[in-house]
């Protein structure tokens, strides 16, 4: 699942709601708590306020039991994150690249999004090809 995004944050936020789906009384505290920091440390990560550390990424990385790869993969979007200027982040990038298994990824437009998302879209795009159909 940590290839699927594209910062450490979006990861950290669907492991938490996994958790939560499968244990309804699971809770930002407990993960917190799971993780080893405080609940309003990870609120600020979450929001964007604050950047986890390499060493606590290393940590993080380790209670959620990554792989080895995995665990490079989300310790280096840490890195990115909290990288200053073009060269670093584009070495990093490059880094991310090489990390991330080879499958072919299709970015989507937000009209296309829309399409695929709401279920009335498709039939709507079907009765265009019924013979008698007016626009």
């Amino acid at each position: 699942m940590v290839y699927e995004t594209q910062n450490y944050r979006s990861f950290l936020k669907a492991t938490l709601a996994e958790k939560i789906q499968a244990n309804p009384q699971f809770s930002l505290r407990a993960f917190a708590l799971h993780l080893g920091i405080s609940h309003a440390g990870l609120s600020q990560v979450f929001k964007g306020t604050k950047n986890l550390s390499f060493e606590r990424a290393v940590e993080i990385a380790h209670k959620l039991k990554l792989t080895d790869q995995e665990r490079e993969y989300f310790c280096t979007l840490v890195q990115y994150e909290s990288a200053k200027g073009a060269e670093a982040k584009s070495e990093l990038l490059d880094k991310l690249n090489r990390l991330r298994p080879q499958h072919q990824v299709h970015h989507l437009s937000l009209d296309m999004f829309k399409v695929i998302s709401d279920w009335y879209h498709l039939p709507i795009l079907n009765m265009t090809y019924l013979q008698g159909f007016v626009f």
